[in-house]
């Protein structure tokens, strides 16, 4: 029964493994589709205000996209998941239906205001725009608001798709848009200008709805034009979806109380916050998001089930599995925040001191990595357990902090305040879910196997600190150079952290290496 039980594990973690994987990859090629989308911008209209105009023009989609999307992820999945695993089938998809519609319908009526106002929005959003570039806005916003219907539909099919274990058509969705809107611009750009981008935009959120249609599964042939305001379980995914919606248009406040206090310090600290974040969260990004969604269709029909025991091993794998490899990456951040910075950003305007300044703000940002990682996997927790009160109530509350420390800290610590502030935030929000989802799991912290997983840890990321220190000299001497020397010291470090943790028993090196050899005897086999 033990082997059994071990057996499964095992092998729920090789496919949590393997989906995280194939996410990863995806996000990956979204991400540099994402900067090849905007170099061809950049190198097809500059920096001027056809951008501008652009720029803001895409910039309630975007809210859109990443509302409805954590608000239906996290609403129609684990209702969905409970429907299938009670034996409910046809009516999981009936339920799935109705949200279909109900989206449908909120983002075609949203979308109509929005363009009758399009003048107005583009006026609010951006009220220091000239005339000209004003209209230019309103205009692209008539073209980019309609797909916010094919957005909605995507979030609906991607979280059905999820529950099947099925990742990779949603994770490729982004790569989808970008692509179709480089094809656009290199295509239309000199014809129509800045609206061929707003036009591949549109084109891309519809070939990307469209596209997940096809990887549906036989069930979704059993689609019925109904609200299905009767039926709990629609019912029960609207309840669900409004606190994530309201906490979704909350959160944006964060950014704007960022730039307003960053505006007053001295200049530059807007561009200094703004690219130290995105490096930061770019491992976040793509490990965090790949991991808890991964685990996602699990936790849900583990809590469908009343299965708290297998609910709780998950959790615990996700938070070991992210600590393993943001440890590490904050530490190696914190230890190379300058070079890596000078190796990407430095050049042109871009001099030596704005790399001390953003670096300086890096030195901040990482020290709440962790709390970042972890944080998503607590809160898809909370959503499997059908509770999206909870996170949106912590989220709200780490806004409120976040306006109240801000202020002080930026006033004695220029922008690095700021960055500590997130930080700072970020910890007690996710020390404060974790602590509420492990008393109502009724879970008890292992405190000596927590122990002995941070001991060897932290030996592999004291190790890793000396060698990126010594290979960075090295490579700079020999190579010359900034990037070449960064990667160097990078893959150095990599090697012997997993090396010595591996060395030290830690579960997910030696995984990892039972997992290498398997696949070995797999091939000669």
């Amino acid at each position: 029964m033990g082997q059994n039980t071990n057996a499964g594990s095992a092998s729920r973690d090789t496919a949590v493994g393997r989906a995280a994987i194939i996410i990863v990859a995806l996000s990956t090629t979204a991400k540099i589709a994402g900067f090849l989308r905007d170099r061809t911008l950049a190198v097809s209209f500059g920096v001027g205000p056809d951008c501008d105009a652009y720029l803001v023009a895409v910039w309630l989609p975007g809210v859109m996209v990443a509302t409805m999307t954590a608000a239906i992820g996290a609403a129609l999945l684990p209702v969905f998941s409970g429907l299938r695993v009670g034996g409910h089938e046809a009516r999981a998809w009936r339920v799935s239906s109705a949200i279909l519609n109900i989206t449908a319908i909120i983002c075609g009526i949203l979308t109509v205001a929005s363009i009758a106002w399009a003048d107005d929005i583009a006026r609010l959003a951006a009220p220091g725009f000239s005339e000209s570039t004003a209209g230019l806005t309103a205009r692209l916003l008539r073209i980019t608001l309609p797909s916010t219907v094919f957005i909605g539909a995507f979030a609906v099919g991607s979280a059905v798709l999820q529950s099947y274990r099925r990742f990779a058509p949603a994770a490729a969705g982004p790569i989808v848009v970008n692509a179709a809107t480089i094809l656009a611009v290199v295509i239309f750009g000199r014809r129509i200008g800045i609206a061929s981008a707003a036009y591949g935009l549109l084109s891309g959120y519809v070939i990307q709805a469209l596209m997940l249609a096809r990887f549906l599964p036989r069930g979704a042939r059993s689609y019925s034009p109904t609200l299905g305001l009767r039926d709990p379980g629609t019912l029960q995914v609207l309840r669900l979806a409004v606190p994530v919606v309201a906490y979704g248009v909350l959160s944006q406040t964060s950014g704007l109380i960022e730039k307003y206090l960053a505006s007053g310090l001295e200049e530059g600290s807007v561009s200094a916050l703004t690219f130290a974040n995105k490096l930061v969260l770019l491992p976040v990004g793509l490990f965090s998001v790949a991991v808890s969604t991964a685990m996602f269709p699990g936790m849900a029909e583990a809590a469908g089930r009343g299965d708290n025991g297998y609910l709780r091993a998950t959790i615990e794998r996700g938070v070991r599995m992210l600590a393993y490899v943001t440890l590490p990456a904050s530490v190696g951040l914190v230890c190379l925040r300058r070079p890596i910075v000078s190796a990407l950003f430095e050049r042109g305007a871009f001099g030596a001191e704005a790399t001390a300044t953003t670096a300086s703000a890096v030195l901040w940002y990482s020290t709440g990595m962790l709390f970042l990682s972890v944080q998503p996997v607590f809160e898809r927790a909370f959503n499997a357990l059908r509770d999206t009160v909870t996170p949106s109530v912590a989220g709200v509350s780490r806004i409120i902090l976040y306006a109240v420390a801000a202020a002080p800290l930026s006033r004695w610590m220029g922008h690095q305040g700021i960055a500590l502030t997130t930080s700072i935030t970020s910890a007690l929000t996710c020390v404060s879910l974790g602590t509420v989802l492990w008393r109502r799991l009724g879970a008890e912290v292992r405190w000596r196997e927590a122990g002995s997983f941070l001991l060897g840890v932290s030996a592999g990321c004291a190790l890793m600190v000396v060698t990126v220190s010594w290979a960075l000299r090295l490579a700079t001497a020999v190579l010359g150079g900034r990037l070449v020397p960064v990667l160097v010291s990078v893959g150095s470090g990599a090697a012997i952290y997993f090396v010595v943790t591996a060395a030290l028993g830690v579960g997910e090196a030696t995984h990892i290496i039972r997992q290498g050899i398997q696949k070995m005897l797999g091939h000669r086999g």
